[in-house]
C-alpha cells in the first residue's frame, strides 16, 4: 500500500454510474473511485438498451475511455497512482459469510474485503438497498449514493410566498 495515500476507496456498484454517469468525479480528489471489472461488463451489456440506462451506459464508457486516453485510469499494477481504477480480485468467496452466491454483486463485495485486508479504508457505494444490506452484513462500510439529489428535504424548497 502506498504510504502517501490516506483517503478513502469508494467502490461503486454498477447502479451508481448508470444512474448518474459523472458520479465517478464526485468523490473528491483525495479519494479513489474503484470499479470492479464485472461492473464494466454489466455497463457493456446495458449500452445497447434504447432507454436512459443505455444512454447512461454509453456515457460512462466514454468517460472511462477518456480517462484511459489521458493515462488517468489505473488498473491493478498502477492502482496507487490513479484516482479512478478498474480492478478485479480473486474469487475468494470465503471472505464473505456462508450462503453468499457466486454472482457479480458479491464479487464486488469480495474486492472490498480484499482491499480492506490490504489496509485501505473502503466504502461500498450503491443505490440498491439489498446490496447495501449485504455489505453491512459483511462488515463493509456502505453508503447510499445521494450526490445527485439537489435538495435534502422538501423544507429547503422555495414555498412560492414571501
Amino acid at each position: 500500500m502506498n504510504e502517501k495515500f490516506s483517503g478513502k476507496c469508494f467502490i461503486l456498484d454498477t447502479c451508481v454510474p448508470i444512474h448518474d454517469p459523472p458520479s465517478m468525479h464526485k468523490f473528491g480528489e483525495k479519494n479513489k473511485v474503484i470499479f470492479h471489472i464485472v461492473s464494466i461488463e454489466e455497463i457493456d451489456g446495458l449500452k445497447k438498451c434504447r432507454d436512459e440506462r443505455g444512454l447512461n451506459a454509453r456515457e460512462v464508457s466514454r468517460q472511462l475511455l477518456a480517462l484511459n486516453d489521458q493515462k488517468k485510469l489505473g488498473g491493478p499494477s498502477s492502482f496507487d497512482k490513479h484516482r479512478v481504477s478498474i480492478l478485479y480480485g480473486e474469487d475468494q468467496f470465503d471472505l464473505l459469510p456462508p450462503g453468499f452466491e457466486r454472482n457479480n454483486d458479491n464479487r464486488i463485495l469480495v474486492l472490498a474485503k480484499q482491499l480492506e485486508a490490504k489496509g485501505y479504508h473502503v466504502v461500498f457505494v450503491s443505490q440498491d438497498a439489498n446490496a447495501l444490506i449485504k455489505a453491512a452484513a459483511c462488515g463493509i462500510e456502505a453508503e447510499i449514493y445521494k450526490n445527485d439529489r439537489l435538495i435534502e428535504t422538501l423544507g429547503a424548497l422555495y414555498s412560492g410566498r414571501t
